[in-house]
């Protein structure tokens, strides 16, 4: 079974964009923090995420960096080959759910407006046309 949950912050804003077909997709990167074994230390793991259709909008819409969201979804890992000819691997999370933990208010920027459009509300795979 391949179910994965995660909770971090944004490293940055989220990346939107539209396919040919108009599809939205947008990339998030996540900071997870995790103790390690060794002297129970904090650390810090990034992972990048990828999330579809109004998924996608209203993360484009209504998240920031440093905000909170926690989110349910399965692995990826694929290969590839980079410019140089390595062979590369990329592991990501597919979102099927997001939810928003903190308010856009508790992590608002410099213009301290906060957008409660979407909050406390999940978008799920389901709803999502490929």
């Amino acid at each position: 079974m391949n179910i994965c949950t995660l909770m971090g912050r944004l490293v940055r804003d989220p990346d939107v964009k539209y396919t040919q077909n108009g599809k939205v997709v947008a990339h998030i990167t996540l900071a997870i923090d995790r103790f390690s074994k060794d002297n129970n230390e904090k650390e810090t793991d990034f992972v990048k995420c990828t999330l579809f259709g109004k998924q996608a909008e209203a993360c484009g819409n209504y998240c920031s960096k440093g905000q909170r969201l926690l989110v349910s979804g399965s692995l990826r890992v694929t290969s590839y080959e980079d410019k140089a000819g390595v062979k590369r691997i990329d592991t990501s999370v597919l979102v099927s759910t997001m939810e928003y933990i903190e308010k856009r208010e508790e992590n608002a920027g410099a213009n301290g407006k906060a957008d409660y459009g979407f909050m406390g509300k999940e978008v799920s795979i389901g709803e999502i046309s490929f």
